[in-house]
């Protein structure tokens, strides 16, 4: 996996909460943006499918990300 800790070709480094979780900042425009999270065990729910918490995560970052002016 790509090291998170900084995104040159975005001139965005990774936040504390990023690096933790480790999704990477993948495109950021207008009105969007794209994130990739490499799913893994650690992330799974006792049913093994990805924990409602990681979408939400996502999901925060995202449409922050979206609704931000860079």
């Amino acid at each position: 996996m790509d090291d998170v800790a900084t995104q040159p070709s975005l001139g965005e480094p990774a936040y504390l909460f990023q690096k933790l979780l480790g999704f990477r900042l993948i495109e950021w425009r207008e009105d969007w943006a794209r994130f990739e999270l490499p799913l893994s065990d650690k992330f799974a729910n006792r049913h093994g499918t990805p924990h409602g918490g990681v979408y939400a995560a996502l999901l925060d970052t995202v449409m922050g990300y979206s609704g931000d002016i860079m």
